[in-house]
């Protein structure tokens, strides 16, 4: 009987364990970001990788370790786990840390990742008390905050009636505007209806279409226009009429 309770409290565990690990903040190493950690440090209560779970069984002082799937762990094992984690971690070790200046080492790279875990643990360069983890944690989310929308902002696009009111302008698109060309912006029917008054003004005070045909002579001379097309012949007919009385007086004359 105790051994079956004891099996089923290690599955429980085991269970547990396992879905700590499938949190987002804890699927990758905690020193390398590596993807699948496969160790608890028992000492910070966070997940390595195997890689990294070697270098730290040798920092000074060394830290405990513990496999996931091979060991069993207690029930305040998992409950610091629990508290702990990942993200709890990176609040206390990396309050400090600025993404900015400093990159994760890669896993790859194992003396470069030992020297990173030896400043983050024996020099406690980034290290924040637990009490104050949380306060600095959120000052940095929101100066990052602030900054990304400072960078990464776009104008908020509204309505224009939203801005302007009901006087707002309406936007009419023809078919044959081009592309590269702005629509043309009206204020409503009003507006156009005085547009077309002043252009039929406006041909009337020039006489008519000027792009018209021209109308008949005899039409225009008969709405009460000058008949300039004859006038020319009237000035020779009385040029005639002057010149025969001319020569009428010189014959009277002579005889």
């Amino acid at each position: 009987m105790a051994a079956s309770a004891k099996r089923k409290q290690e599955e429980k565990h085991l269970k547990m364990l396992r879905e700590m690990t499938s949190l987002s903040p804890n699927r990758k190493c905690f020193d390398c970001d590596q993807r699948g950690p496969t160790y608890a440090n028992m000492t910070v209560g966070s997940f390595v990788c195997t890689s990294c779970s070697g270098i730290l069984r040798g920092l000074n002082p060394p830290h405990r370790v513990k496999s996931i799937s091979m060991t069993t762990f207690t029930q305040q094992e998992i409950e610091f786990l629990q508290k702990h984690g990942n993200e709890v971690c990176k609040q206390i070790w990396l309050g400090l840390y600025d993404d900015r200046t400093s990159s994760v080492p890669d896993f790859r790279e194992p003396q470069k990742v030992k020297e990173c875990l030896q400043e983050k643990y024996e020099k406690k360069r980034w290290y924040v008390p637990p009490e104050q983890a949380k306060v600095v944690a959120s000052a940095h989310a929101s100066i990052s905050g602030s900054s990304n929308s400072s960078t990464n902002s776009t104008p908020e696009v509204r309505p224009l009636k939203s801005l302007l009111g009901e006087s707002a302008p309406t936007l009419h698109l023809t078919k044959n505007t081009p592309q590269n060309q702005s629509p043309v912006v009206s204020r409503g029917q009003p507006h156009q209806q005085q547009f077309h008054e002043k252009k039929f003004d406006l041909l009337s005070d020039l006489g008519g279409d000027i792009f018209a045909a021209p109308t008949n002579v005899n039409t225009a001379a008969s709405s009460g226009f000058a008949n300039f097309a004859q006038f020319n012949s009237h000035t020779s007919c009385i040029k005639v009429n002057r010149w025969s009385d001319m020569k009428w007086k010189m014959r009277t004359k002579l005889f």
